[in-house]
């Protein structure tokens, strides 16, 4: 359980330094590393924690896509 909660907390901190900087290559390199880690969490996570981060990507997503 700690574990797959220490690759999400690293997956939240990639998504915001993606957000924070605007050179390309860093928010390149910054996504990959975050969906390294969500993928991470999912392997680590319990059931119940990988459908809350499946919710959340939804809600997530589709505000994007309102936009």
């Amino acid at each position: 359980m700690q574990d797959s909660l220490i690759a999400l907390a690293l997956a939240i901190a990639c998504t915001l330094v993606v957000y924070k900087f605007h050179l390309e290559i860093v928010q390149l390199a910054a996504s990959l590393m975050a969906i390294f880690w969500v993928g991470l969490s999912f392997i680590y996570s319990p059931f119940p924690v990988e459908i809350l981060v499946a919710i959340a990507f939804i809600i997530t997503v589709n505000k994007k896509v309102s936009r």
